[in-house]
Formats: structure tokens, sequence, C-alpha cells
């Protein structure tokens, strides 16, 4: 069992730059990705993204990457001068074309096309990401290692959980005999009423036997809880478990229902409402598992 809330973070020098990689997550119903690259290694965000799909199947993941450059580390950018000066020409130009002198500021400037462009080559991206594949694995482990750490904790307490559970049913199972016969009793005390009255024919008591016995009964509805429950412990050693376990957890929870239901006993009816928080607890658990 793995939780979804975790955190894993590696570092290293790339590219003659020092750098730091972070990962959290958070419970997410799918995989949601979020990544951030210093912005002349853009391109290999794909490479990172596809890296924690491979992972990772659940979760709210953030990523992050800082790079802390050297002495020795390549620019990031070019300075097109050339390019400055048309642009100069062309502004001086339509300066005249429309009668004015205002001038243009630095900041306009340099945030015109072509002034400042990327020097990383596609050879360039290719070695960046062969040099950094170590440390997103590292990071991306790290992070696993940290979920998988919660999880076990999770599936421990998940685990008592249903064995209380199963210790409730158990206790069910074992006073439905005697349930039963309470019941019986009522239906001899019903069918009593009925009978009193000459223009009730049999065949309405018969089928009134019927429904007062079928609404009373919980032996099918303890039957279903445990076999939910016995599915539910296998579920546990399971890697994929978080949906699986959601469903069940729906299905108990309908059953537990239609026992409350049924229920005429108030010692009972007070055993279902503790089981009901102990599938509540197991519930908010299984939301932060993958």
């Amino acid at each position: 069992m793995r939780s979804m809330t975790g955190f894993g973070n590696a570092s290293g020098v790339i590219r003659g730059s020092f750098v730091s990689l972070e990962i959290s997550s958070v419970n997410h119903r799918s995989l949601e990705i979020s990544i951030r690259v210093p912005s002349p290694w853009g391109p290999i965000e794909t490479f990172i993204r596809d890296k924690i799909r491979q992972s990772i199947n659940r979760g709210k993941i953030h990523f992050w990457m800082r790079r802390q450059s050297t002495e020795t580390t390549e620019p990031a950018f070019t300075f097109n001068e050339n390019t400055v000066k048309e642009y100069k020409e062309h502004i001086k130009t339509l300066k005249q074309l429309l009668n004015t002198q205002e001038e243009v500021s630095i900041n306009t400037f340099i945030q015109l096309p072509g002034i400042f462009e990327t020097t990383i080559s596609d050879e360039e991206i290719e070695l960046i990401k062969s040099e950094t594949e170590p440390l997103i694995d590292l990071t991306i482990e790290n992070l696993n290692k940290s979920r998988e750490l919660e999880g076990q904790a999770i599936k421990k307490q998940t685990h008592n959980h249903f064995d209380e559970l199963l210790s409730g049913i158990f206790l069910l199972e074992q006073k439905t005999p005697e349930l039963l016969e309470q019941q019986k009793e009522r239906i001899r005390a019903k069918l009593a009423e009925i009978s009193i009255d000459p223009s009730i024919k049999e065949e309405r008591i018969i089928m009134e036997t019927i429904l007062w016995a079928d609404k009373l009964d919980i032996t099918e509805e303890i039957h279903r809880v445990k076999t939910h429950l016995n599915r539910a412990f296998e579920l546990l050693e399971t890697e994929q478990n978080g949906k699986p376990l959601n469903f069940l957890i729906q299905e108990i929870g309908r059953e537990l229902n239609t026992i409350s239901a049924k229920l005429r006993d108030a010692d009972l009816a007070w055993q279902l409402v503790q089981m009901k928080t102990v599938l509540e607890k197991i519930r908010e658990q299984i939301q932060n598992v993958e």
C-alpha cells in the first residue's frame, strides 16, 4: 500500500551547473503533474513528465528543478546586436512617419522578439536529459519511499479498523438466531391481530408472513459484508488498492444501512452506529491511498 502524500529530493552538477530537484505529492482522484524547470531547459519538461508517469499512478504532483549557475556555465542566451540596430533604424523611420519625438525605453527594447535567444541546441538538450535522468530517478524514488512509509502506517490502521468491523459482524451473526426468534414472535403477534378480522383471507396472512420475514431477516446482509471484508483484506496486500477499496467501503456501507433499517434491538442498533463510525474512519484513510 502506498500513500499519495510524500516528498523527495536530490541534487548534483549538470552541464556545469549545480541543480537541485524536489518533488511532492498530495492526494488526488487521478494523476495531475505540475513541473517547473529553468527556462532555458524547458524542452526537458516532457521527458520529466514521462518519467513521473512511469512510477506514479495517482496524486497531485509538483516537481521543481532549480539551477545555480557557475563560472563554467554556458550562457543561457545570446544577445543579437545587429537585430537591435535594425529595430533602431525602423523605429527612427516610424517616428518620422508619425511626426513624433517620443523615445523608446530600453525596457521596451528587451521585450522585442529576437533581441535575446536561447543558445541550447537539440544535442545539448539530449546531454542535459542524459545527465539529469539519474537525479530525476533518485528524486522520484525518494518520493515513493516516503509514500510507501506512510502507506504502511495507513495499512496497519486500516487493517485494525477492518478487524473491528469483522468483530462487529461476528457479534451480529451470533445474535441472529435470537433476533430471528424475536422476529417470529412479532410476526405471530401480527398474524394473530390480522386473523381476528374474518374478512381477511388466508392468502393475505401467508403473504404478510413472507413480507415480514423478509423485512426482518439480516442473514443475507451479514453474509455479503463478510464477503466484502474478506476481499478488503486481500486488497490491502496489493499495490493498486485505493479505488477498489473505496468501492468496497461503499458496498459495506450500503449493507450496514440495510441491517440498521431492519434491526429492532437497541443494543445492536448502537453496535451498528459504532461500525459505521469505524467505516467512516477507513473511508477517510483510503482517500489518501494510491
